[in-house]
């Protein structure tokens, strides 16, 4: 074993217990042997495991400048790049590797989600979510990229994919009574947000959704009790005192909505929708909120 081969052993071991220590050694390292690939590799990696990716980056550059032909090296340098949200320049990186591969595609079509470029992601998606995959993570985002272009049909064609490849679990369920609210058919995303309650799901907007769509198909005394648990695990936000405000005045239960108001103008911070339920209740009671 040569001294570099020694360096390199010495570093695995210690990263396995002391990743500081690891560093130190491998840092030295490259004082000693600077055309040693392999130590601006590990000092890379060792690095974007603890988030400091601005040094990772400058160790697969080096790496990269001793053989520029490595596309899986070049993959966690746009990676790095990614974390950083300099997407153009992890698609520079990208769009440098010549073997294709699952990982690569998805990061892409990531990229171009976070510039606003939801059509090229969604083309880049379409290369990939009918292969075998080994997570439900590409099916789950091809569905919000549907969302965000108001394809909610689409949505759910493919968390019905996701749903057949990875059995039922809370969050396709959650995103598929979504897809079904904003399609305006509130019973099936009634049923949905029931079934996922049912596995415990949980999500910051699950309760308040799930309100409404009760609220819509006379579910009223389901629709109390989401909205009402809503305020109460986001007491700043405006929109669940709104929900809970309109809700009140439908049920000719005034005295209530005035409570939340109350509470809403103690608690809360401004927002539209909170005003014109305000506004709303103010015209029942003539007080001024």
């Amino acid at each position: 074993m040569n001294k570099t081969e020694k360096l390199i052993w010495q570093a695995k071991m210690l990263i396995k217990t002391n990743w500081i220590n690891a560093k130190i050694l491998l840092e030295e390292g490259k004082q000693d042997f600077p055309e040693e690939r392999e130590i601006y590799i590990m000092l890379g990696d060792l690095y974007a495991q603890h988030d400091l990716h601005k040094e990772a980056i400058k160790n697969y550059q080096k790496a990269l400048e001793l053989e520029p032909n490595d596309d899986y090296l070049r993959f966690k340098f746009g990676n790095s790049l990614l974390v950083l949200d300099e997407y153009r320049l992890a698609l520079d990186q990208y769009n440098l590797c010549e073997e294709k591969f699952p990982e690569l595609t998805y990061n892409k079509a990531y990229a171009y989600y976070k510039m606003g470029k939801i059509s090229i992601s969604i083309q880049l998606m379409e290369e990939i979510v009918n292969d075998p995959l080994a997570t439900e993570m590409p099916l789950i985002f091809m569905t919000e990229l549907h969302f965000m272009k108001q394809e909610y049909e689409k949505a759910i064609s493919y968390i019905d994919k996701a749903e057949k490849r990875f059995g039922v679990q809370g969050n396709f369920l959650y995103l598929k009574g979504l897809a079904y609210f904003h399609l305006e058919n509130y019973l099936k995303a009634f049923i949905n947000f029931q079934k996922a309650e049912k596995l415990a799901f949980s999500a910051n907007h699950f309760c308040l959704n799930y309100g409404i769509v009760a609220h819509k198909i006379g579910k009223d005394n389901k629709a109390e009790k989401m909205l009402l648990k809503f305020i109460e695990d986001n007491p700043e936000n405006g929109q669940g005192y709104a929900e809970l405000i309109n809700f009140y005045i439908d049920m000719s239960e005034i005295k209530k909505a005035e409570k939340i108001a109350k509470k809403a103008k103690k608690n809360s911070d401004f927002s539209l929708t909170l005003s014109l339920a305000y506004n709303k209740l103010h015209l029942y009671t003539n007080n001024q909120f």
